[in-house]
């Protein structure tokens, strides 16, 4: 999924014979890799963006994440991560 915004324009509509793009409230989004191509390529009088995703946070306790070789994951409270570590 791509997400794209348009605060200048918020009502966008890009069309050939048909609609292929309709912002709302300056937002779209498609799993169309045609259309993600095309909105890429716009040129910037367009004001079209693609709109990247956050970075996924734990907001956890505190606890240290392993680096995905032992999978271990800290407690949070100071003490070393555990785990069998394979």
């Amino acid at each position: 999924m791509a997400q794209f915004s348009s605060p200048k324009y918020p009502h966008l509509t890009l069309q050939d014979d048909k609609i292929w793009a309709q912002f709302r409230e300056g937002k779209f989004e498609t799993t169309d890799t045609a259309v993600i191509k095309r909105l890429r390529g716009l040129p910037d009088d367009y004001a079209v963006a693609e709109v990247k995703a956050a970075a996924k946070t734990s907001g956890g306790d505190g606890g240290q994440q392993g680096t995905g070789e032992g999978g271990q994951q800290g407690t949070g409270d100071g003490a070393p991560p555990t785990g069998s570590g394979k």
